[in-house]
This record gives structure tokens, sequence and C-alpha cells, in this order.
């Protein structure tokens, strides 16, 4: 509903709420670019802080329908304040079982690098489930 906003196609949310008891929603979105308003980086996750009213729903803390450019609160949330719930420094022989999604096992697109070859992962891009190709 407003195509000169930087932002476009907001949704697909998630609510967050910090230890401090702040909230914020993580959505994703798309920047178009040019005049063909072609979005080169694909979906992006933004973060939006968010207010609850008193019946209940949550709002857009800084008010109206349409994302903010700038998430300025987000500064103030400490470092790190959300568990995981498991950490994996990938140095076992093998990945941890955690690493499983869905529909396809880590060993597709998930790969240990040995530490001769200078440690780490490699993630490697996959088609779609629904991809003709």
């Amino acid at each position: 509903g407003a195509p000169e906003h930087p932002l476009q196609k907001s949704g697909h949310a998630s609510l967050l709420e910090m230890e401090d008891g702040q909230w914020f929603l993580a959505h994703l979105c798309s920047r178009p670019v040019g005049p063909r308003g072609r979005c080169i980086l694909g979906r992006e996750t933004a973060l939006q802080k968010i207010e609850w009213t008193e019946e209940g729903w949550p709002i857009l803390a800084h008010g109206g329908n349409h994302p903010a450019l700038e998430c300025p609160t987000l500064a103030q949330v400490p470092p790190s304040p959300l568990q995981l719930g498991f950490y994996d420094d990938f140095s076992g022989q093998v990945l941890q079982p955690r690493w499983n999604s869905l529909r396809e096992a880590t060993e597709g697109w998930l790969h240990r690098v040995p530490e001769s070859a200078g440690g780490g992962i490699r993630l490697e891009g996959r088609c779609s489930l629904a991809s003709t190709f």
C-alpha cells in the first residue's frame, strides 16, 4: 500500500522478548533498487521495536503501519541476550545432530572443513524442494 516506502514485502514475522522486557519483531522484507524496483538482495531480515496495547495487541513502537528504517533502541540491548540452546564450535569430527534440518539431512548442505584446510564449516547452496532444475 506504499510503493514509495524503502522497505517492501514486510511479513513472516516472529515476536521476540528480550531479557530486559523489551519486545521486538523480526520480519522479512526487501529493498527495491532502481527504476524497475528489483530487489537484488532478495529477502532480508529486519527488526522493529514493538509495544503492547492495553487490549494485548502488538503495535510498532514508532507508530504507523509501515516498518521503520532504523531500530535505535536495539543499541540498548545487551550483547548476546539470547541462549541458542546449544553451542557448536565445529571442532568435532562430525556435526552435532541438532544441525539436522527439515526434509534434508545436513550432509547435503552443511559440511565440516578439516583443520588441515583451515577448519570451520561450508554451507552449500541448493535449489528449493519445489525446483524443477
